[in-house]
């Protein structure tokens, strides 16, 4: 799983290095006579470019096919602004490589112009996403939600407080890479990197967890993908624990 379009940093750099470190370690003791010409015109500049590339195939895999999609159907809307939306992924990608591939230039992240471009690349993507998933995904503020504000006019879950409780959480998990760095910026955090990454690794497979619901029930409501669907279909799942019952036991009547 990619997490949130590879929100990295050096440090996340660092850590896809370790990952090959071993096999590297070994191709370099079988060419020792070569060792330090090998890490110093070679091995340095492949590591960023292929984390480079790693980061920015998801967002152009999903460009593409966003693109594909407009190129099959003409359809301006959503196709062409869902490409825009994953092209600030690239951005991301790419801003986060350059600052790796030139840290050593400088003395620290704060003094380099590609820390603060990666910055506000990662709020733009992190905003245009998070809009995404409220509009878009999850169909809400919709003009006719009536008494639902800012939702839509159907809602599945009973109390509305839960979707305004879930737009704040989805939020914040948006834009919990800001605590990531400013606890690397702060603190240097190596010892606890394992920890640190887990953490917010299951940060991000939690927000992909609750926006799930949201998505299948706007999905099934509303029929995004222009086919009709049958209405009665429910995705909450205590209706349908009591539907399920309430049908048993209907039919078990019906057999005595």
């Amino acid at each position: 799983m990619f997490i949130d379009e590879n929100q990295s940093i050096s440090l996340d750099a660092y850590l896809s290095m370790e990952n090959y470190k071993i096999l590297l370690n070994f191709i370099l003791e079988l060419y020792s006579p070569y060792k330090h010409i090998y890490i110093l015109f070679i091995l340095a500049p492949i590591n960023t470019v292929f984390q480079t590339i790693i980061g920015v195939l998801p967002s152009w895999f999903r460009m593409a096919q966003c693109l594909r999609r407009y190129y099959d159907t003409r359809l301006s809307f959503p196709h062409l602004i869902n490409a825009y939306k994953y092209s600030f992924g690239l951005l991301v990608a790419i801003f986060s490589g350059l600052q790796h591939q030139f840290s050593s230039t400088y003395t620290n992240e704060i003094s380099n112009p590609f820390f603060y471009a990666w910055i506000l690349s990662q709020i733009v993507n992190s905003g245009v996403k998070f809009a995404w998933d409220l509009k878009m995904d999850w169909g809400f503020f919709d003009q006719h939600a009536g008494e639902n504000w800012f939702l839509r006019d159907e809602i599945v879950y009973p109390r509305r407080l839960y979707y305004y409780f879930v737009i704040i959480i989805n939020f914040f998990l948006r834009y919990s890479w800001i605590i990531k760095v400013y606890l690397y910026i702060q603190t240097r955090y190596i010892e606890h990197l394992e920890l640190i990454v887990f953490i917010f690794a299951l940060l991000e497979s939690l927000r992909r967890f609750i926006w799930n619901f949201f998505r299948l029930e706007n999905e099934h409501l509303n029929n995004c993908g222009q086919f009709r669907a049958v209405r009665d279909i429910s995705v909450n799942p205590r209706r349908l624990l009591i539907s399920t019952t309430e049908s048993e036991h209907l039919s078990n009547e019906h057999v005595s």
